[in-house]
């Protein structure tokens, strides 16, 4: 494990804190590189950082604990519970929103991230969520899902979301430094530094120094932690609860209430479910402003793993260590007797795919005979990944790459096109031509005797969908001018030559804010190839682009 963590460092993960644990012991743990890339100080397990959306599953046991004491039930209407607040819900007459559902990611609620400047908790519950699907219809990751959830809590303990969380789960399993962030755990405590790795150059974004948020953390996404208080929360779910819900309870919030896909895997209660090698696993991921986490194991051998790092959209290097973390305890050999009666599966579907889920894209291809799946950077990674495939047992296993360590499953839609599920969070993959001809890098060979001049235009290739662009250049005078959503951007001193155009944007575009935009564009036959870098205060993104001639 150290040496991999190790590796990851070398790969750009500016601090990593790690344990493992096996029955009710941690086994080993250890804090590795700095809590900034700037100053010296190393990380520990006793480090503070940002959980992300590993707090829901700390909110999904505050949550079960409740129904344990029967203040509620989960298949209830959630809004039976917060009247006079309410989830507006247009099929609320024959399909109310659930609290089973709002803990599997079904309740119909969009993705969401955040919440609206200004508004409270209750706030938010009552004038904000409402769904965009039938209850029940769906899985969509839900981030205000949580939030309900939350909400919920502190309603039924007649307390904030926090006071309820500690009483039932913080404070009997001892997680002493567990707090929300905005709650000072500990003065002598040093807090890490979140960090971006740039795309464009590969240095370092630091990214958590920016003013404490104007309102109060959240339930989805809001507790800060060390790797020693998540491996007590960890153990807790490994051995029957730990003494804060009953045995019964924790097997049913490990259990497959939400299927995604026809492997085995899905939503849990707080978790997400999946097969191993045929060992049941439910982990939680999470991700945010330069901090990636994760907690997850295997409950039929009660091993585990806690990972945290202050580097964002770390994806690879997560897969990588919790993989590694946990194959140090089990070993990689199937369970004796898993496999019988196991089908035989057709290769992997080639072609280009986009997750419902941030918009990921990934490519399914053939290297050296082996089928493999290849990442561009995206939301969650910095960096471009490859992981290969193997047959397990009617699914396909990767090997490196984002999704190292997980089984894909690969089916077929209604629609007969080809869609896969997988990875440390419910992703769904549909087919996406559009994904294979806009995977576009840097161009490797460029047009260098050819005509920069002019005007042009195109679209980059975002989340968000195709957004237009246009470019004025004056190649002799080094100035290029970009113009996006209707804002320009000119660099005076753009390097313009040999086929190539390198420019740097300050640009405000209305619903965005500020922003810098880095331009690397080649000139291939009669356009340009290349890729936008995005960099605001959340960090830095790259989107493909492609111009011709107006």
């Amino acid at each position: 494990v150290e040496e991999v963590v190790e590796e990851q460092l070398d790969h750009g993960i500016v601090g990593i804190a790690v344990a493992v644990v096996a029955g009710d012991d941690v086994l080993w743990s250890g804090g590795f590189g700095r809590l900034d890339v700037d100053r010296p100080q190393p990380i520990t397990t006793a480090t503070v950082f940002p959980i992300q959306s590993v707090s829901k599953s700390i909110v999904a046991t505050a949550l079960m604990h409740c129904v344990e004491t029967g203040a509620a039930g989960l298949d209830d209407p959630v809004n039976e519970h917060l009247r006079p607040v309410g989830v507006a819900n247009d099929w609320e007459e024959r399909s109310p929103v659930t609290i089973r559902q709002l803990l599997t990611h079904t309740a119909g609620l969009p993705m969401t991230t955040g919440r609206p400047p200004g508004a409270s908790l209750e706030d938010q519950v009552a004038h904000h969520v409402r769904t965009e699907a039938e209850p029940g219809t769906r899985l969509i990751y839900a981030n205000w899902g949580y939030d309900v959830l939350g909400y919920l809590v502190g309603r039924l303990n007649g307390s904030s979301w926090d006071q309820a969380v500690r009483d039932s789960v913080l404070q009997p399993l001892g997680m002493r430094a567990t707090a929300p962030g905005s709650a000072s755990v500990s003065a002598d405590l040093e807090r890490p530094t979140g960090h971006g790795v740039s795309q464009l150059d590969g240095s370092h974004l630091r990214l958590g120094l920016l003013p404490p948020p104007t309102n109060a953390p959240l339930p989805s996404g809001g507790l800060v932690s060390t790797v020693e208080d998540l491996a007590r929360f960890l153990i807790a779910h490994l051995n029957g609860g730990g003494g804060i819900v009953a045995p019964g309870t924790v097997a049913d919030m490990h259990r497959l209430h939400a299927p995604l896909g026809a492997g085995g895997g899905g939503m849990g209660l707080g978790f997400r479910i999946d097969l191993r090698r045929a060992r049941p696993f439910f982990c939680h991921a999470g991700d945010g402003m330069g901090f990636t986490t994760f907690i997850g194991g295997h409950p039929d051998e009660h091993v585990g793993v806690v990972l945290l790092m202050n580097t964002g959209d770390a994806q690879e290097a997560r897969s990588v260590i919790a993989r590694r973390a946990l194959d140090s305890v089990l070993g990689a050999a199937t369970p004796r007797g898993a496999r019988a009666g196991t089908r035989a599966v057709a290769g992997p579907p080639a072609g280009g795919y986009r997750s419902t889920y941030w918009g990921v894209a990934a490519r399914v291809d053939v290297a050296a005979g082996i089928p493999v799946v290849i990442t561009p950077p995206n939301a969650i990674a910095f960096a471009p990944s490859t992981g290969r495939l193997a047959p397990e047992g009617g699914r396909w296993q990767a090997d490196g790459g984002m999704f190292d360590g997980c089984e894909l499953d690969f089916e077929t839609t209604v629609e007969g096109g080809p869609r896969f599920y997988g990875g440390l969070y419910p992703f769904e993959f549909v087919a996406d031509d559009a994904v294979t001809a806009n995977m576009i890098t840097l161009p490797v060979e460029v047009d260098e005797t050819g005509e920069l001049n002019g005007a042009w235009a195109g679209t980059t290739d975002t989340p968000l969908g195709p957004i237009p662009l246009e470019l004025d250049v004056d190649a002799a005078q080094h100035c290029v001018t970009i113009t996006v959503m209707g804002t320009a951007g000119t660099d005076p001193e753009a390097e313009t030559r040999r086929g190539w155009i390198r420019a740097r944007f300050d640009l405000d575009i209305v619903g965005f804010g500020p922003l810098i935009a880095f331009a690397r564009l080649g000139l291939v036959g009669d356009r340009f190839e290349g890729l936008l870098y995005i960099r605001t205060d959340d960090g830095e993104f790259s989107f493909p682009a492609v111009l011709s001639r107006a």
